[in-house]
């Protein structure tokens, strides 16, 4: 494939090592009726073997340059209605008209990761699981405990979502140009009651960001006072508390309670 030189701005770093394409397709578990979606495909290093994998693929690549670059190495691949490479921003980008179960599978840009993970939460589709390479200090806080000093409201949000894990790390001399950060390769499997709780996704975030506004205060001098009332039916020792402190299920069963609460109060205001 030619040169092309990774752009600044999209924060590209290319993964040039073939046995650690494989290792991450591996570790993805694809089947053949699975639709896998690629962010940010590069140079192919996993597109390449992903095409062969299932029936349907869709790779959304925002570079231009890269965008023409695949479609002309794997036009033949490409020559199928159900396989293809779309110039786009994979945040602006619509997955609703899949209908089938999605296995995502990207090297994510560090700048966008949280970002794009997020949004695949919200997304209607019939997300099955996600394979993504991105910076090991963000894998760190996705998987923080409650009380250690990664734990934060991002830790909350998606644990509440997803059962996960690191798979393994990527050594910096398998990209080019080499990051000055470590990489790893983690994947997110949805929760059971994934497709319930993703409808409230929005608020669930509105009621963190709140949360988690003052993280070295205990919650009862940060909350508002509906807050804290609910905080209160759950445990009251809970307002004693940082917000670091406390488990994130615990935080969905408050947020739950004030959701039924405040449902209850606009049902009787109805006329």
């Amino acid at each position: 494939m030619k040169n092309l030189a990774p752009l600044k701005r999209f924060g590209q770093n290319f993964l040039i090592d073939q046995n650690i394409a494989r290792k991450i397709i591996e570790s993805a578990m694809i089947k053949e009726d699975d639709f896998i979606v690629e962010i940010g495909p590069g140079k192919g290093a996993l597109t390449k073997h992903l095409l062969k994998l299932s029936n349907d693929y869709l790779g959304i690549e925002v570079d231009r340059g890269l965008f023409k670059l695949l479609n002309e190495e794997y036009k033949n691949e490409l020559a199928f209605e159900n396989k293809k490479i779309i110039l786009s921003d994979a945040l602006k980008t619509d997955l609703g008209f899949i209908d089938r179960s999605v296995n995502l599978i990207a090297n994510l840009p560090y700048n966008i990761a949280s970002l794009i993970i997020v949004k695949m939460i919200k997304e209607n589709i019939k997300l099955k699981s996600m394979t993504l390479m991105i910076q090991k200090e963000m894998a760190q806080r996705l998987f923080a405990s409650a009380g250690t000093r990664d734990y934060g409201r991002l830790s909350v949000l998606i644990q509440n979502f997803f059962d996960g894990k690191i798979l393994f790390e990527v050594s910096e001399s398998c990209f080019y140009p080499k990051p000055k950060i470590k990489s790893v390769v983690i994947n997110l499997i949805p929760k059971d009651d994934f497709f319930e709780k993703r409808l409230y996704c929005e608020d669930f975030e509105k009621f963190l960001k709140e949360v988690f506004s003052q993280p070295r205060k205990i919650l009862k001098n940060v909350l508002s006072e509906e807050y804290i009332s609910i905080f209160s039916e759950i445990q009251k020792d809970l307002l004693q508390k940082r917000p670091d402190q406390i488990e994130p299920k615990t935080y969905w069963d408050i947020f739950e309670l004030y959701k039924g609460q405040s449902e209850g109060c606009l049902k009787d205001q109805s006329p």
